[in-house]
């Protein structure tokens, strides 16, 4: 794959991975977390885009019948920005 010229022209390459997990407590409760990060190649980047993105999501559910659940829910992403062009360093290759 050839560099970028225009950031955004071809995409950006990019790195990363999740995981999640799933408890069940007792017969009517549950839990489920995840967790996912991205880390695209800062170099590829602008000043001021996300050079990683990381992801989070967590729920409790609670089974009424098998056909009745109430469930509370949170999720969020934690971009972290370059406010100025990176070292050679933070490069992931």
């Amino acid at each position: 794959m050839g560099a970028v010229g225009t950031p955004g022209e071809y995409g950006v390459e990019s790195r990363g991975g999740w995981t999640q997990a799933q408890f069940n407590f007792k017969r009517r409760w549950q839990v489920n977390l995840g967790y996912g990060i991205e880390v695209p190649n800062a170099s590829q980047l602008p000043v001021g885009n996300p050079w990683r993105n990381q992801t989070y999501m967590g729920n409790v559910i609670f089974k009424l019948t098998p056909n009745v659940l109430f469930a509370w829910n949170t999720a969020g992403c934690l971009p972290t920005t370059a406010t100025s062009p990176l070292p050679t360093s933070a490069v992931i290759m």
